[in-house]
């Protein structure tokens, strides 16, 4: 209760201050009407420019203390394809829930397990920031920048494409990381090279998030069909990392 009266204390002292300045104001200058009429009018605006700030401040401050993250992820869908050993195009959509005033852009974390580093773009944005780490414990970081920004509450499908020439050299698999409560993660693993008897299942895996020290847990396991596995993944658990993982 201290605390709170302490932080009205903090936002009514520069009104408290203005209102005795406005007052030792017109105590000098009581005759004049339009004086008077002047004064009034700038305290108002002024009051007005306070009380929005301050109401601002205060959303602003309850949003980023009920939502951590500036976003919400409410949808996964993950495609890998593979025209050959070493070509393959990797494709990731999200839906997301924007839970700030306003948001510019997003930035997707990623890491590729290749030497060389990938090509990327997107189709529903624009490529702002690119940030590679040569450590493998660090994630990479590409910046997605908005064509419009959005808003409170406001959604969008974000996009992230990476293009390889060396995905021989990768480690077979595609995973997914849930901070937020998702409903679906759509796994898609096209593996068009492959002969029409290759039969082996991918394994989907999982491990909480903040001990990679620990080993992946199998969950399931799916088939090829049509050259490609397919999987969906409903109401992954906050807290964990899910993954494909196939043989090469």
């Amino acid at each position: 209760m201290r605390k709170r009266l302490e932080s009205i204390g903090i936002w009514l002292g520069p009104f408290s201050a203005l209102a005795s300045i406005l007052s030792l104001i017109l105590s000098y200058n009581s005759q004049d009407k339009d004086f008077i009429l002047h004064v009034i009018l700038i305290w108002i605006i002024v009051t007005t420019i306070c009380t929005l700030g301050i109401m601002i401040y205060g959303v602003n401050k309850l949003i980023k203390t009920s939502y951590p993250d500036d976003h919400l992820i409410k949808f996964i869908y993950i495609n890998f394809t593979s025209e050959t050993r070493t070509h393959a195009i990797y494709n990731n959509y999200k839906h997301i829930q924007c839970k700030r005033l306003i948001k510019y852009s997003f930035d997707h974390d990623f890491k590729w397990s290749t030497p060389n580093r990938p090509i990327v773009s997107s189709n529903l944005q624009t490529i702002e920031k690119e940030s590679f780490s040569n450590n493998r414990d660090t994630l990479d970081t590409v910046t997605l920048r908005f064509k419009e920004p959005l808003y409170f509450n406001d959604t969008e499908i974000v996009h992230f494409k990476a293009e390889v020439n060396d995905a021989d050299k990768a480690i077979p698999m595609v995973a997914a990381r849930i901070k937020h409560k998702t409903q679906i993660v759509h796994f898609v693993v096209e593996l068009r090279y492959k002969g029409k008897n290759y039969n082996s299942n991918a394994i989907i895996e999982r491990r909480k998030t903040d001990s990679p020290v620990l080993a992946w847990i199998e969950i399931d396991n799916v088939s090829f069909d049509s050259f490609k596995y397919e999987y969906f993944l409903l109401t992954p658990e906050i807290g964990f990392s899910y993954r494909m993982r196939w043989e090469h």
